[in-house]
């Protein structure tokens, strides 16, 4: 099993320094960056928990429930909003860097895939938004890797192995 680690890091410019790893070494490193996140993916985000965090109250420990019918969380037009936006921002074509990153990750993911292994893709992200992002409605991983396992690392104090 090869997992394809994807690592964001904070860098000049406004923009994420992205590292592409495979956990096998049979890929070559590729670096590369990526334009930031966009003013409305950020907002549409941020509304989008507001409506998550609402529920604190339900979901106390002490809390015993009786449902009587399904209530969403989060208005559907918050969660489309999210999903539109995010895909936008990480299927451009304008920013050329990103793109060739993109298309390595493809490669990557393709050649896998073809060798009949599971995919696991592991995204290593410094920043709060990135990390709270639902990457597994990204387009791509949707329709043509929607096997794929996807883990997010959340930073803590903890010690984290590297691979």
């Amino acid at each position: 099993m090869t997992c394809i680690k994807i690592k964001l890091l904070e860098g000049g410019e406004n923009r994420y320094l992205v590292s592409l790893t495979s956990s096998d070494g049979k890929f070559e490193s590729c670096d590369r960056s990526m334009p930031p996140l966009p003013s409305e993916l950020k907002s549409s985000l941020k509304t989008w928990r507001q409506g998550y965090y609402e529920l604190d109250g339900v979901r106390k420990v002490m809390t015993r429930l009786s449902p009587k019918s399904v209530a969403h969380c989060c208005k559907s037009d918050d969660t489309k909003d999210v999903k539109k936006l995010l895909n936008q921002w990480l299927n451009t074509d304008e920013d050329k860097e990103w793109r060739s990153l993109r298309d390595e990750l493809i490669s990557r993911l393709t050649q896998l895939k073809a060798s009949g292994q599971e995919l696991r893709l592991f995204i290593d992200a410094e920043n709060l938004d990135l990390q709270r992002l639902p990457w597994q409605e990204w387009d791509l991983l949707k329709s043509r890797f929607y096997k794929a396992g996807i883990g997010v690392r959340i930073r803590g104090d903890g010690d984290v192995k590297p691979f």
